[in-house]
This record gives structure tokens, sequence and C-alpha cells, in this order.
């Protein structure tokens, strides 16, 4: 018979190997789940804030995604790893973002700097934001 022990040690692995069986579990180019998702906002999501730049809506509603371990990535060393991507293309730093209006933007995702390496290469520190625009 299993002791308490065991059985809890148990439980906790199996619940680790659930987690890492998800579809696209590991897979950066797998898909992000689109509603309610932490890596992306939606174009239902932007059009509520129209009027704003791509930059006011990631500080209200994804503000981690400028942050780097606690910091800014505003400032500090840390500030020329966050990348943004327009279409694919590199577009520049955070502040890149201030100049896109939400109007014209189908969705804004983030990949982290593991993610962002393996799609990108190297330079991508505190991860990337992937702008698409309306087409």
């Amino acid at each position: 018979m299993a002791t308490p022990r065991a059985l809890t040690a148990f439980s906790i692995l199996a619940l680790l190997v659930a987690a890492c069986a998800g579809p696209g579990a590991g897979d950066p180019e797998a898909p992000a789940p689109e509603s309610g998702s932490r890596n992306v906002i939606v174009q239902d999501d932007l059009a509520a804030y129209s009027d704003l730049s791509a930059f006011e809506i990631v500080r209200r509603l994804r503000p981690a995604w400028l942050r780097y371990r606690g910091q800014s990535v505003l400032s500090g060393p840390e500030r020329e790893g966050l990348r943004v991507y327009l279409d694919g293309s590199f577009y520049g730093d955070a502040d890149a973002l201030g100049q896109l209006q939400a109007r014209n933007l189908e969705e804004i995702r983030f990949l982290d700097s593991r993610q962002a390496t393996l799609r990108f290469g190297t330079g991508h520190t505190v991860g990337a934001i992937l702008v698409t625009t309306r087409r």
C-alpha cells in the first residue's frame, strides 16, 4: 500500500505531465488561445481602445510585457532587449509602440525571450512584441 507521501508525489507528477502534454506545449509557433490569453491582445480588445496608441494599450492591458524581472524595460540595461516587430519585420524598441494607433491593428502578441530568440535570433533578452496590422 502506498504511503500518503508517495501518493502526493505521484499526484504532483501526474499534474505536471498533464500540463506539459497540452496542445502546443513547448512549441513557440503554436497559436495561443485567443480569448483571455495573457500573451495576446486581439481585435475586440483593440476596438475598445481605438483612440489609443499600441503602447498605451499594452501599458493598460498587459503591463507585465513592459517589465523585466520587476524593472521597466523603458529604462536601464535591459531596454534594448524588448523588440517590436510590425507584420514580421523589425520596427523598433518598446517606444515604437507609441507610433502605432489601435484602429489600424489586428493583434498584439508577446513572445518571451526564449520564443523570440527561436523565431528571430539572439538579442531578445526580455522578449518581443509582434504587432499585426489590419489587412
